[in-house]
């Protein structure tokens, strides 16, 4: 009987805990690619900023045109 526990308790440390392994794995390489897009979209964001600026000025230095 205590065999069998044994045995039950190793396959399910196996299937689960092997599991939380690999998601907690997957769930970190998703965060840090995460990461790099929001920091891709805080520089464009800061870029269309500055074009509307600079297009901004060109228009009032031609007129209003």
């Amino acid at each position: 009987a205590v065999e069998t526990q044994i045995h039950d308790y190793k396959l399910e440390v196996a299937e689960n805990y092997a599991k939380n392994g690999f998601i907690r794995d997957v769930e970190q390489r998703l965060a840090q690619h995460f990461d790099k897009i929001v920091e891709e979209l805080h520089g464009l964001r800061g870029d269309l900023q500055k074009a509307m600026v600079d297009m901004a000025a060109q228009k009032v230095s031609r007129g209003g045109r």
